[in-house]
């Protein structure tokens, strides 16, 4: 877990196998590897995923209240899986998936565009994230960050705005 973390998680697939390959000392085509990854990921992850405890409630409560918008370093079709996981309907104005920027997170570029997309400033914006690049990005951005205790401590999520250990509707 600890390499994935350091290469991948909340990185584009490019950007993390890219790093990793560097790392490892490796050529390797990383475009072929992608390719790959994404249709094992599909094949293992149809049936297997589940959400958070209360995200899919609280997804549904924000919803109806605010525009919300998805900004992820996953493929659009790891994103169609994981919300059919979810069992809800697209509840996201916005879907920016890593198809649709040049550089992942720790960029705001994602964010930047989420937030031109939903028609709003990025100061009226608040960010939930569960990774360090994620939360850099946030940072980078100049959005206010909910970080949340997911598969990082608050140590290595202290430079969000608030860390917390569950996310509830009374944090917007």
């Amino acid at each position: 877990m600890d390499g994935y973390e350091a290469h991948f998680a909340g990185k584009t697939d490019e950007e993390g196998f890219k790093q990793y390959f560097d790392f490892i000392g490796e050529k390797a085509d990383i475009y072929k590897i992608m390719s790959q990854k994404a249709i094992m990921y599909l094949e293992l992850a149809d049936g297997q995923l589940a959400p958070y405890p209360g995200m899919v409630q609280l997804i549904k409560e924000l919803y109806s209240n605010i525009p919300l918008a998805l900004v992820t370093g996953s493929l659009r079709s790891e994103v169609d899986i994981a919300l059919k996981a979810c069992g809800i309907e697209n509840p996201f104005s916005a879907i920016i998936t890593a198809e649709d920027v040049v550089k992942g997170k720790p960029d705001p570029e994602g964010y930047l565009k989420a937030a031109r997309q939903l028609r709003v400033t990025p100061q009226d914006c608040v960010i939930v994230e569960d990774t360090p690049s994620g939360v850099s990005a946030a940072i980078a951005a100049n959005i206010d960050c909910i970080a949340v205790t997911n598969n990082h401590s608050k140590d290595e999520l202290h430079a969000a705005t608030r860390v917390v250990d569950k996310l509830s509707l009374s944090l917007f």
